[in-house]
């Protein structure tokens, strides 16, 4: 089980790329440097295209990748992994690494029980079959053996439809995707308090059947992000 520590940060959906959305990210970490938190918990899709076994993803990527590493060297740092960004044990360096099908994962704050998560689970059968597949090493080695033949125009093709996709929005009737969440982890797990995921982009908090519900905002939209101070009311 993880250990929450006072200060730290959560940050979610940056959805970086070295063509968009880079300076705020980049800003970002230098402040980390600057002020070294004690934990930084990354709840995925900090990248927009990142797959291990796809070398494109990780060349085009690989100045903030090293600047991660770095800041790793000093604080601890949790990765959760989303659908955008996965297979990553071999792409970061002392850096706690949590795949899709570990998620959601206990931490604990003060005697309260925190489940993390990316988001991207318990969505549907479909998009759980559709995870399990791109998240496949074989299927990602393949795929990376034909994009380089091609000359790496599928991630290409892929950065720029993410570009074009409108990721800052405000959900229709999100309280009842909120309280549906609830239900289904109180249906799989025994003994939290808290809910905290990203993936849906919303900045959105309730509470509901005694679980706080917390999903993150999208980094990339609004430069947003929480720290947790040493009153779970102040997170």
């Amino acid at each position: 089980m993880i250990k929450l520590k006072v200060g730290a940060v959560f940050i979610s959906d940056v959805h970086y790329s070295k063509n968009y959305r880079k300076k705020a990210f980049e800003d970002f970490l230098a402040e980390m440097e600057k002020k070294l938190p004690p934990q930084i918990i990354f709840f995925g899709d900090i990248f927009e295209l990142l797959f291990g076994k796809v070398d494109y993803t990780i060349s085009q990527n690989i100045q903030i990748i090293s600047k991660i590493n770095n800041l790793a060297k000093k604080i601890e740092i949790i990765y959760l992994e989303g659908n955008h960004d996965f297979n990553l044990k071999n792409i970061f360096q002392n850096i706690l690494i949590i795949p899709n099908h570990r998620q959601p994962v206990k931490a604990v704050f003060d005697d309260e029980v925190f489940l993390l998560a990316h988001g991207d689970i318990y969505i549907s059968k479909s998009f759980a079959i559709y995870r399990r597949l791109i998240q496949s090493t074989f299927i990602l080695t393949i795929f990376n053996i034909f994009d380089k033949l091609i000359g790496n125009l599928i991630i290409k093709k892929l950065d720029l439809l993410q570009k074009k996709k409108a990721k800052c929005f405000k959900a229709f009737q999100f309280e009842k995707v909120a309280k549906n969440r609830i239900d289904i982890f109180l249906n799989n797990y025994n003994n939290f308090n808290y809910i905290v995921e990203g993936h849906f982009h919303q900045n959105y908090k309730i509470t509901y059947k005694n679980i706080n519900y917390l999903n993150l905002p999208a980094f990339g939209c609004n430069k947003k992000y929480y720290i947790l101070e040493n009153s779970l009311k102040k997170l």
